[in-house]
C-alpha cells in the first residue's frame, strides 16, 4: 500500500485549534443593504454623500477595525459585506452610528460573529483592542 497522505490535514487542524483558541472570535460579518434613500438611478459612488461615507469607512479601515470589505457581487448591487474587528455585536453596530450613510443610503441587515480558522494569523487586530 502507498503512504497515507492525511498527515498535512491533521497538522492543519491542530493549527486551526490554536488560532481559534487565541481569541480570533472578535470578528463579525456585517451585512449592509440598500437603505430607503438609495437612488437606483445612480451608481454606488454617485450616491449622495459618497465622499463622506468613503472617508468614514477608510478611517475605520486605517484604524484596523475593518480589515476587509466591499460590495457583494455587482459593485452597485444590493449588499456590502464587511469584516469587523470589535468586542461585541453591539459595538459593531455602534461603530457605524456616525456613518453619514447609515439608515439612509445603507442600513445594517445583519451582524454575525465569525470565528476565523483559515488566514486569521494574517489579519492584524487594532493595537488598542486586546485579544482574549
Amino acid at each position: 500500500m502507498g503512504r497515507r497522505r492525511d498527515r498535512p490535514a491533521a497538522r492543519s487542524l491542530r493549527n486551526v485549534a490554536v488560532v481559534s483558541f487565541v481569541g480570533v472570535t472578535h470578528y463579525f460579518l456585517v451585512r449592509q443593504a440598500r437603505g430607503p434613500r438609495w437612488d437606483p438611478s445612480r451608481s454606488r459612488r454617485e450616491q449622495a454623500g459618497w465622499n463622506e461615507h468613503a472617508a468614514f469607512i477608510d478611517q475605520l479601515s486605517e484604524d484596523g477595525k475593518i480589515p476587509l470589505g466591499g460590495p457583494v457581487g455587482d459593485v452597485d448591487g444590493q449588499y456590502a459585506l464587511l469584516v469587523v474587528f470589535t468586542g461585541s455585536e453591539a459595538e459593531a453596530r455602534a461603530m457605524f452610528a456616525d456613518d453619514p450613510w447609515m439608515d439612509s443610503i445603507l442600513r445594517i441587515e445583519s451582524i454575525e460573529p465569525w470565528t476565523l480558522w483559515i488566514g486569521a494569523e494574517r489579519l492584524r487586530a487594532p493595537e488598542s483592542t486586546p485579544r482574549t
